[in-house]
């Protein structure tokens, strides 16, 4: 560090498997809760990571963080790939920011695991969560749905493809029980 600049240097591979085993040993199914406890135990300003490399804690935290991508690419590959899709959607300009950070909010869930996610014509972003069973052309019997407006808006759709009668949404509110209530009701109708 010189002049106030912090100087980001590569971390070493012993200290990656370190910072990971801490998150497998701490946390296993919750790994973003533990890059943030393993973040809050850091001195701020300059930590000390080993005897080689030094960082500021936001350095430490970007690591941390891409660190906790990594093992939930392994722990959950379909949410890694979901997050992918809404990188993808958000380079390319196609849904409001307001959409978008509805939908990284969802994502960030442990539960959530979409199927996919694409944008919608009125630059909103939809989450798709598929049930098992398929019909015969392929598509899936039972899927749910959460739409992510522009305007910040959320609404949850379940849908049987077989039975008109079981269409339902509904709109939720922008907070943690919310949430996890549609992510429930989603999960139950498909049969996860």
């Amino acid at each position: 560090m010189s002049d106030g600049v912090v100087e980001e240097v590569p971390m070493a591979e012993e200290d990656r498997k370190q910072i990971g085993a801490f998150y497998v040993d701490q946390q296993a199914r919750r790994p973003k809760q533990a890059a943030l406890a393993l973040f809050a135990k850091m001195p701020r300003g300059a930590a000390k990571v080993s005897d080689t490399y030094e960082f500021s804690g936001t350095a430490v935290m970007r690591h941390a963080y891409g660190m906790y991508l990594a093992l939930q690419e392994k722990v959950n590959p379909v949410a890694a790939q979901a997050r992918q899709q809404l990188d993808e959607i958000a380079r390319s300009n196609l849904a409001a920011p307001l959409a978008l950070d509805r939908a990284r909010w969802i994502l960030d869930c442990n539960d959530a695991s979409p199927t996919y996610v694409v944008d919608t014509a009125d630059a909103g972003v939809a989450l798709y969560f598929e049930g098992k069973e398929l019909l015969p052309g392929g598509a899936p019997i039972l899927y749910g749905m959460i739409e992510c407006l522009p305007d910040g808006g959320l609404v949850g759709l379940l849908n049987d493809r077989t039975d008109d009668a079981r269409l339902e949404s509904w709109d939720f509110a922008y907070d943690r029980p919310s949430r996890d209530n549609a992510l429930q009701r989603i999960s139950e109708f498909i049969g996860r």
